[in-house]
């Protein structure tokens, strides 16, 4: 069974970990830090980018997508470096916000008029 391969005489419900998988804090430079548990050794290249509040990290076919706290989501990520099996993603200042376009009005149009 597959149980029986992933935890051989291991109990499966037993807690492995109490540590969060994810921290957020801000160094003294001010620059904002997202760490994230890493359970293995990387190998490949992480690949980071945002789209909107969403930060995206893809490891080989593995794309993980994660909702960043309003705080941090305009911020510009600065780089990523891997210490002590965390993956430290640094955020700098937010960059700035596109400006909405200002939209036009429609003109009031009449209904045009049936003929009998």
């Amino acid at each position: 069974m597959l149980a029986d391969q992933l935890f051989g005489k291991d109990d499966p419900s037993a807690i492995y970990s109490k540590e969060s998988p994810m921290k957020m804090y801000d160094e003294e430079s001010g620059n904002s830090v997202l760490a994230i548990k890493m359970p293995f050794d990387l190998k490949q290249k992480v690949e980071l980018y945002t789209r909107k509040d969403d930060l995206v990290l893809q490891l080989g076919a593995f794309k993980k997508s994660i909702t960043l706290p309003h705080s941090m989501a305009n911020k510009k990520v600065l780089g990523a470096d891997l210490e002590d099996g965390w993956l430290k993603i640094r955020f700098g200042r937010r960059t700035s916000c596109p400006q909405k376009k200002a939209r036009g009005r429609r003109r009031d149009r009449k209904a045009p008029r049936k003929t009998p």
